[in-house]
């Protein structure tokens, strides 16, 4: 990695139960800013 190099993180989350909602804290690395800080959900129903 270089100096502005793009990082792309992505979690993919699984529970064995249905839950309305999931609360997450993803602590970024060291050195590492967020480029787009707002939350966003994204559903998907197998």
């Amino acid at each position: 990695m270089t100096i502005g190099d793009l990082v792309t993180v992505r979690l993919i989350i699984s529970t064995k139960e249905d839950m309305e909602s999931v609360n997450l804290k993803d602590i970024r690395a060291s050195s590492l800013e967020p480029v787009d800080v707002l939350s966003g959900t994204n559903t998907k129903i197998p």
